[in-house]
């Protein structure tokens, strides 16, 4: 009624592609071309589970979803517009829409701009490490040196992804305003 697609994921990671159901929930060989034209969705935040990045290329065009959300680094290879070009094309000659997930409330050491000095010297905006994302570190995202790093500057993560070919942004980490709130900050 309200148009509402969802994703059941295996595994709260999102780094698998789900073997159940064999055929995405109302697949069909549309060209999606709009947000709202999508019937189902893939979440993939990581390809660390394959050997390549070819076969995650290769993985996630054989499903045929509508949209795929996805990293800028998926299994840690940096895709490029070439491999953009390769994962809008669904398997049964479709086209789907592919988005990039970009944290803004939490830096992520797994990520091009990490730099490991920020653990023995942080910046001001680097706060605690997430204790249920080992690796994620909660950052003061109103400090603009944060900002510079996720958008408005040539080498951004923002401008990055655009670079790349992606057809839009799902920005996470957006509740890390409750852990400042709990903490009183």
């Amino acid at each position: 009624r309200n148009d509402f697609i969802s994703f059941a994921a295996e595994d709260y990671t999102l780094d698998a592609i789900p073997a159940y159901p064999v055929t995405p929930y109302h697949e069909n060989n549309q060209f999606i071309s709009k947000l709202d034209s999508a019937k189902n969705f893939l979440y993939l935040s990581d390809g660390n589970l394959f050997g390549s990045k070819a076969e995650v290329i290769t993985a996630i065009q054989n499903p045929n979803y509508d949209l795929l959300i996805t990293s800028l680094y998926t299994g840690g290879w940096q895709l490029t517009p070439t491999d953009l070009e390769l994962l809008k094309q669904k398997n049964n000659g479709g086209l789907r829409l592919v988005f990039a997930c970009a944290s803004i409330g939490q830096a992520e050491k797994n990520r091009y701009y990490w730099n490991n000095d920020w653990l023995s010297d942080p910046p001001l905006w680097l706060k605690e490490e997430d204790p249920e994302n080992p690796g994620n570190y909660y950052v003061a995202y109103w400090e603009a040196q944060w900002q510079a790093i996720i958008f408005g500057s040539a080498g951004s993560y923002v401008k990055k992804i655009i670079d790349a070919g992606f057809d839009g942004i799902c920005l996470t980490q957006l509740e890390a305003y409750e852990h400042f709130i709990q903490k009183g900050k």
